[in-house]
């Protein structure tokens, strides 16, 4: 990829936060897959569909909401939202091995928010936008110069930049 730079959502108490929910979560069994995987890590590797339930995501508690990114904060999880204008954008600049999912995104009062699709980067790490670490998602995601640049030319800049990535491996 060249030069890797991070980005991730803002995570300000001001900023939306995005914390995924499901059925069940919170129960002595629902916190986990059958086989004791974490939901979360597996729909930011593969999807919702991966998981056999559905999923959706509703503000955090601790967000205020004040200001919307073009990549939100998940509370510390790997899953990541974008703004319907990201994913856009990234694909008119020709990146592959990403792709989105449509979402139900909520406020703390469960009235939607619109504009946000689901994403997941490409696993192998060595994409234009990838995974920080080749299968192992986590809260940043790694970009080409070409794609940073390609998204702040069109006003695309609501999220947090790490010019300074060290490789995780």
């Amino acid at each position: 990829m060249g030069e890797r730079i991070g980005i991730r959502g803002k995570w300000a108490q001001r900023d939306l936060w995005a914390a995924m929910e499901w059925e069940g979560q919170g129960t002595t069994d629902g916190d986990v897959l059958p086989d004791g995987t974490d939901p979360s890590g597996v729909v930011a590797t593969y999807g919702p569909e991966a998981v056999p339930f559905p999923i959706w995501y509703r503000q955090s508690q601790y967000s205020r909401n004040q200001r919307q990114g073009d990549i939100l904060w998940a509370c510390g999880l790997a899953n990541k939202l974008v703004s319907r204008r990201f994913a856009d954008r990234v694909f008119e600049l020709g990146v592959t091995g990403c792709r989105t999912y449509e979402v139900e995104l909520y406020d703390r009062r469960m009235r939607p928010i619109e504009g946000y699709v689901g994403f997941v980067e490409d696993p192998s790490g060595e994409g234009e936008l990838a995974m920080e670490a080749r299968d192992w998602p986590t809260t940043s995601m790694v970009c080409s110069r070409r794609v940073l640049d390609g998204l702040l030319e069109v006003g695309i800049d609501q999220f947090e930049i790490d010019y300074s990535l060290e490789p995780l491996f």
